[in-house]
């Protein structure tokens, strides 16, 4: 397995995972390679929310920060993130929670 980097899944291009980034060069948005996972024996059961799962991250986190998310279970899901305007994500949201579906927004308001 190669070492552990942010991904630009558009263009294929790298970055070191020991420089903080939250896109790529051309603005795109940034996966990481993929990771090795974690068995039951790394799950810190000592520790009540997400970061139970820590030795799942490629880099160790000196001081986490929790939102009090409590004992939420990971589990796999094939999640799908895309771009568009705010007015065609507030569309796709209503079409897709209409058709049932599990959906999430994220909007970003520049000043």
């Amino acid at each position: 397995m190669t070492e552990p980097a942010y991904f630009d899944p558009h263009t294929g291009k790298t970055y070191p995972l020991t420089q903080p980034r939250w896109r790529s060069d051309d603005g795109n948005p940034l996966m990481t390679t993929e990771l090795p996972g974690i068995g039951r024996g790394d799950i810190d059961r000592s520790v009540r929310s997400l970061w139970r799962y820590a030795r799942a991250l490629p880099l160790a986190v000196a001081e986490p920060i929790t939102m009090g998310e409590g004992c939420t279970p990971l589990i796999e899901r094939r999640i799908g993130v895309e771009t568009m305007d705010t007015a065609a994500a507030c569309r796709t949201f209503n079409l897709l929670v209409a058709e049932g579906r599990q959906v999430m927004a994220a909007l970003l308001i520049s000043p």
